[in-house]
């Protein structure tokens, strides 16, 4: 089976360049570009953490005392995996260094999991307690870079491996964190929420169903909330489920986001053409587009088309 590490790419990182507006005064100029930010840096953060939890349920699927069962060796093309299960905890580490498969990004750092003696990650309610060290991502496209350090709790809630997924019903994993610093190329350093469900499904190819489980002040599907580079508070619900397709590498090729809190209401919606028209896996090298909305203060409606 293809190797299940979620790369940059695969979860649609957006590169912000070349845009299409409509009816965007000066303010509003100002505006788009903060918008486009914010949903930049949320998408590639959600990429990495995801890209990470692939990575680590990949490294604790190969090793049959963990996992419960054999399945094929797998590990990351930018990273060292190493076993520890003789203590009482047993522990995967994961050293990054270097490229990604795809050649988009470099990672340096550390991860270690821990699962407690006696548990399988094909359990059902098995959790994966995973610590990310100085993890410092560089997008090559334009060298912009961001460090992550915390703790995550990445839970089995149906039990199964994915790599099984083809013989085997449908698996939700969920994954939480309070604790997640998030350092900028611009030095700052802030501290978000995270709150995940990814359903696996199986149809002709793997399809990775993304929602959030946080909720606060009558919102639902909330998956990352706290406070962004510029210093203002955050949060990002997911609307309809962000869909990552194995025959498409992965890409987001449909979903909807909402980024509150900011100076206006944002909507990106996923899986668009050039025009701004739902469409299918666009191929190899080239891109989707994600249409970002809102409202000014007069009522009147802008919108930036952004590929990714």
């Amino acid at each position: 089976m293809k190797k299940l590490t979620f790369a940059l790419l695969a979860f649609g990182t957006i590169a912000f360049s070349a845009c299409k507006k409509d009816n965007t005064s000066t303010s509003d100029d100002s505006f788009a570009s903060r918008a486009a930010e914010q949903a930049d840096d949320d998408a590639r953060i959600s990429d990495e953490v995801d890209a990470v939890s692939m990575d680590v349920t990949d490294a604790v699927e190969a090793a049959p005392i963990l996992a419960g069962q054999r399945v094929d060796q797998l590990s990351p093309c930018d990273a060292t995996v190493t076993y520890d299960t003789l203590g009482t905890d047993r522990q995967v580490t994961i050293t990054y260094n270097g490229v990604n498969c795809q050649g988009t990004r470099t990672r340096t750092g550390v991860v270690t999991m821990t699962l407690p003696l006696g548990t399988h990650w094909g359990d059902a309610g098995a959790v994966l307690t995973i610590h990310i060290d100085s993890l410092h991502i560089t997008r090559l496209s334009d060298n912009h870079s961001i460090t992550i350090n915390g703790t995550h709790t990445l839970t089995n809630v149906t039990g199964g491996l994915v790599h099984n997924l083809s013989s085997s019903g449908d698996i939700v994993h969920t994954n939480f964190s309070d604790d997640m610093s998030v350092t900028f190329d611009n030095n700052t350093q802030r501290l978000w929420h995270v709150a995940r469900r990814r359903e696996f499904t199986y149809d002709n190819g793997i399809r990775v169903s993304v929602t959030g489980l946080h909720s606060e002040d009558g919102v639902d599907g909330i998956v990352e909330w706290g406070i962004n580079r510029h210093g203002d508070p955050f949060r990002t619900a997911i609307s309809q489920p962000m869909i990552h397709r194995q025959d498409c590498d992965f890409r987001v090729t449909a979903g909807q986001k909402i980024h509150q809190r900011l100076q206006r209401v944002v909507t990106a919606t996923f899986g668009l053409d050039a025009q701004g028209n739902p469409t299918g896996c666009p191929g190899q090298g080239n891109p989707y587009f994600l249409k970002a909305e809102w409202t000014d203060a007069q009522g009147n409606p802008h919108s930036v088309l952004k590929p990714y």
